[in-house]
């Protein structure tokens, strides 16, 4: 009779910076698949509120589920190769790129684009009477706002009907530009110890940014569209050049002034 003698899977026969080293990987995998899978189901729910029918929203769920399978498929493999090449960990931090780049990709045709709607629904609600707006999401297609423009509620009676219409225009674009140059100077705010959500905050905004300027440049091409913000806009004396100089201009303004400001407190410290 032959004994054979198998080999011990025990954890322990690793070498205690090896084992803390795995644990750490582990825990970092599975609490980042968390947070995404958790802010792509908001993502996907919030969505189903603003589409036609639930069957409008299918691309939006196929296409949270696909970005958590990949992206969960990139951690597991930076993981791998910085158990295995500790001393090489720049490389496989390579690896960690991908995520917040393919989930910026859903956040603009979700979040991004119920931002900018819903800027333009709060405008209407506040200065046309019985506005009742409504928005509807196309994923991956566009968006649009309804509302009765017929009378002025009393804060639109204050600024007239011409300005009315040029703060609701003007509210959808801006909304997307504040929230986006906010969530850049947060991005930069954070320490280097939460660098995986920088990087999720900066892709994010920037995306938004880029996608709100090229929405600018493109009216140069929209004709008399009326429903292009800023082919409205040129109705005003707002060109798209102009436009886009500001979409650009904004954010690298505030975030310029507030790393001036953060410099100046903490010298003076």
């Amino acid at each position: 009779m032959i004994s054979r003698v198998q080999p011990s899977l025990d954890p322990v026969l690793l070498p205690p910076d090896r084992l803390a080293l795995l644990d750490q990987i582990i825990e970092r995998i599975s609490r980042d698949t968390f947070i995404e899978l958790f802010a792509c189901t908001v993502t996907a729910c919030a969505t189903c509120l603003f589409t036609a029918s639930l069957t409008s929203a299918l691309p939006v769920i196929s296409y949270a589920l696909f970005i958590i399978t990949v992206n969960t498929a990139f951690r597991c493999l930076e993981g791998t190769l910085q158990y295995k090449f500790q001393e090489h960990r720049s490389f496989s931090e390579l690896l960690s790129l991908p995520a917040p780049i393919l989930y910026s990709s859903l956040d603009l045709h979700t979040r991004d684009a119920m931002t900018h709607e819903l800027g333009h629904l709060f405008a209407a609600y506040a200065l046309y009477k019985d506005a009742n707006p409504r928005v509807i999401l196309f994923p991956f297609r566009g968006a649009k706002t309804g509302y009765n423009s017929n009378e002025l509620s009393l804060l639109g009676k204050l600024v007239g009907y011409r300005k009315a219409d040029l703060i609701t225009t003007l509210a959808g674009p801006l909304s997307t530009l504040l929230i986006s140059t906010g969530a850049l100077i947060k991005a930069y705010q954070l320490p280097k110890s939460h660098k995986r959500i920088k990087l999720y905050l900066a892709c994010c905004s920037i995306m938004s940014i880029f996608r709100t300027f090229t929405y600018a440049r493109s009216a140069n091409v929209k004709g008399k569209d009326a429903s292009h913000d800023f082919t409205n806009l040129i109705r005003y004396g707002i060109t798209p050049f102009a436009a886009s100089v500001v979409v650009v201009a904004l954010p690298v303004i505030a975030l310029g002034i507030y790393v001036s400001v953060s410099a100046s407190s903490s010298s003076s410290q």
